[in-house]
């Protein structure tokens, strides 16, 4: 395992503590069980190396920065920006550059890309990464 790899699972990590952590914070107040099983799921999966998971997460990543970029300039334009109103716009501001930075690791990284390169490999081998 070269170095490029080894840093490209450690950002691979990264974006799953990332997801996770998102995940459970939101799913705290909405107690939705099956959409946090299906991100653990997801994360298990690009864990592993596998490409489909990379591309589904990116793409439910880009739908949550849309929507989120969506929101926030409703409430900003709404003008309404303080108390709970405020305190949901900077939580959604946290969230939204958590879900950058995630899809710029899983996409533009020459490392994750490396890992999953290495991980395709090793599966096509028959071996676990």
């Amino acid at each position: 395992m070269t170095d490029d790899v080894k840093k490209g699972k450690k950002q691979v990590v990264v974006v799953i503590s990332i997801l996770l952590t998102v995940s459970i914070l939101s799913n705290l107040f909405a107690l939705n069980i099956p959409m946090f099983l299906g991100t653990v799921t997801l994360c298990i999966f690009l864990y592993l190396g596998h490409r489909w998971a990379r591309w589904i997460l990116g793409i439910l990543i880009s739908i949550g920065l849309l929507m989120g970029a969506y929101v926030s300039i409703s409430v900003i334009l709404e003008g309404d920006i303080s108390g709970p109103m405020g305190v949901f716009l900077s939580t959604l501001l946290i969230m939204l550059i958590a879900y950058g930075f995630c899809f710029y690791l899983l996409f533009f990284s020459k490392n994750v890309s490396a890992y999953f390169n290495y991980a395709k490999q090793k599966s096509l081998k028959g071996t676990s990464v």
